[in-house]
Formats: structure tokens, C-alpha cells, sequence
């Protein structure tokens, strides 16, 4: 089961505009907060829940009568109530009408979600809920990256697409040497060992299928904003460790997030296992 929050906006459209186009073949709930207090006293602001959640269910009449969704409101702060239920969905998805093409810092609600969410999220963005391509993931030097390329294999897997993995790097300055920098070729091929073995990883559950590796040199955020605009979903890594986590996506995390090229999935470390991430 995974769930969908929809507030009655573009975002919350954009949201089931995609669990329609990619997960069609399972069950989804559509979430609905009403906003209240500590006491459960509901905030006064705009449509009630039960109002938002009947467009919901209008909605999934016209355009996904096949979906298996059912319908679920809740009290409180749509950050807390999405946070508590990641803990047990396999899958959070929401949208953001701003970011990307349509420019703009991303909305709090879908940084914050993706930032403390205990499972992965899915951020859909209004201008671009259903992209083509392969899926990407984005990885690091460390073990932050292995729950991602896991999460990410097992996506690509049930929708019949190809895996990318995309890992970005510098070049180092060396001040002892002449040219200004370190051996190219020895920091290349160290990086391009990391790819390979994000390969064996996302092949060891998958073994049919396609996946593709290549070391980048260029920034992070750079090289995988350009990715994204030729792709289904981009997946990275968010680190669960440290007196802010929880609290504070890393820079790369925040910025894809403000650009949006592309529908962005993010995974807490060790929140995706071989058994637990999607097939």
C-alpha cells in the first residue's frame, strides 16, 4: 500500500496523475488532512477534509476507475500525519505545483515530508507528473547511497524500465604537482569503482535488468538536474544520522527538490532492503 496525500491543488493532482501512470497494478490510499490542534479542534482554512477528500474520490471516478485506492482523513499536521504513516507505507507520494519549470522554492510540506519521512517519498512536480525515460539514481561514496540504487532497481524493475546509476565527482587540486591537479586517471578509475559496484548492487536482486553506470565529473547538483530531464524518476539517498537528522535534507537533496527537472524519490538510509524495496 502506498499512500497518496491530496489537498484539492495542482500538487495533490499531480500526485494521482502518477500513482495512476505507475502503480496502476496496486493498492494506494488517498490521504486527506484536516488541519487541527493539539485538542483535535480543526484550524478553520478553506475546504474541510471530507470536501477535499470527495473531490478526491471524483476525480479517481473520471479518470482512474480502475485504480484499487481507498479514501483515509486525518487530524492534524499534514507533516506529522504523512510522517507517522511513512513508517508503515512502502511509498509516500505527494506533488509541489511550484519548483522546476514553473520556478520558486519548493512548497515546506513536501521538503519537510522528505526530509524526516521514516520511509521513502515520492515528490511529483504539477509541470511534470509523468516523464519518460529510464529511472536515475544518484550516489555517493558511502553507504547512504545503497538503500537508493535498491529502491531505485526495484522501481525500474516492475515498470520495465532502465536502471542509470549517476555519480558525480571532482577533480582534486594538488598543490605539489605542476598541472594543479591530482592524477585524472587514478581518480577516475576510484570513482568508477564506486559505479561498479552500485551496479552489482541494483543486478544482485535484478539480474535481467538493464542497468547502466558512468562517473560524471561536475557538480552534484549540476549533473543530475541535466539527467533529469530525460527521465521517469530520479532516486537519491538521505543519510538518517547526526544531531539534524531528520530535520534537514543535504544540499544536493534540497536543491534537486527546489529544481524539480522530474518526479524525485527520496530514501532514508537502510529504510530499503533487498526485501523490502518494490518489485
Amino acid at each position: 500500500m502506498i499512500d497518496i496525500a491530496f489537498d484539492g491543488g495542482r500538487g495533490g493532482e499531480a500526485a494521482l496523475i502518477w500513482a495512476t501512470e505507475f502503480w496502476a497494478d496496486g493498492p494506494v490510499e488517498v490521504v486527506t488532512v484536516e488541519d487541527a490542534d493539539e485538542l483535535g479542534v480543526r484550524i478553520p482554512a478553506g475546504p474541510t477534509a471530507s470536501e477535499v477528500s470527495a473531490a478526491a474520490r471524483g476525480w479517481l471516478i473520471n479518470n482512474a476507475p480502475r485504480l484499487d485506492a481507498t479514501l483515509a482523513i486525518e487530524q492534524g499536521g499534514i507533516v506529522d500525519v504523512l510522517r507517522r504513516r511513512s513508517g508503515h507505507a512502502e511509498l509516500t507520494v505527494l506533488g509541489s505545483h511550484r519548483g522546476g519549470a514553473d520556478g520558486g522554492r519548493l512548497e515546506p510540506v513536501p521538503r519537510k515530508v522528505a526530509a524526516t519521512s521514516a520511509g521513502p517519498v515520492v515528490v511529483v512536480p504539477a509541470s511534470n507528473p509523468v516523464p519518460g525515460g529510464p529511472v536515475i539514481v544518484g550516489i555517493a561514496e558511502d553507504e547512504v547511497s545503497t538503500g537508493a540504487i535498491e529502491f531505485a532497481a526495484g522501481l525500474a524493475a516492475r515498470w520495465r524500465r532502465p536502471l542509470r546509476i549517476l555519480h558525480a565527482w571532482w577533480l582534486v587540486p594538488h598543490l605539489d604537482d605542476g598541472d594543479g591537479f591530482a592524477d585524472s586517471g587514478q581518480a577516475r578509475d576510484e570513482h568508477q569503482q564506486v559505479v561498479d559496484a552500485a551496479v552489482a548492487v541494483a543486478r544482485q536482486h535484478h539480474p535481467e535488468l538493464p542497468v547502466t553506470g558512468e562517473a560524471v565529473v561536475g557538480e552534484t547538483v549540476a549533473v543530475l538536474s541535466a539527467a533529469g530531464a530525460d527521465c521517469c524518476l530520479m532516486v537519491i539517498g538521505r543519510r538518517r544520522t547526526g544531531v539534524l537528522a531528520g530535520w534537514l535534507l543535504d544540499t544536493v537533496g534540497y536543491e534537486l527538490l527546489n529544481r524539480l527537472p522530474c518526479p524525485i524519490g527520496v530514501v532514508p538510509t537502510s529504510s530499503a532492503s533487498a526485501e523490502g524495496a518494490p518489485a
